[in-house]
């Protein structure tokens, strides 16, 4: 089952933040220092890991969930098709029973 929650090892994703980075246009970052533009560079890389990671995490649940589903699938088809056979064993084994049955009382 996926959980809503993010994993124990994954920070969660800060989105307000990365929206913000994402309004920075040329005139804006031309009025901060060079340091100041190292440390939006570092703070804008771990976004991206962390977004990495995330994308990461639902790609992997998505797949887990798609091979569940198949798995599912297939017993359920494996189920049907059992359910058929035995009906189909039963049925004939009725006719079977049913033609004795009409024989021996033709022989009497």
């Amino acid at each position: 089952m996926v959980n809503s929650e993010t994993a124990p090892d994954r920070k969660p994703l800060n989105v307000e933040a990365a929206r913000a980075y994402c309004q920075f246009s040329k005139e804006n970052l031309g009025s901060y220092s060079g340091e100041e533009m190292r440390d939006i560079i570092v703070r804008l890389t771990e976004l991206t890991r962390q977004a990495s990671d995330e994308l990461t995490y639902w790609l992997d649940q998505r797949e887990q969930m798609i091979m569940d589903s198949e798995r599912y699938n297939e017993m359920i088809a494996s189920l049907v098709g059992r359910a058929a056979m035995l009906k189909d064993a039963e049925s004939k084994q009725n006719t079977k029973n049913k033609r004795i049955t009409r024989s021996s009382f033709h022989l009497k």
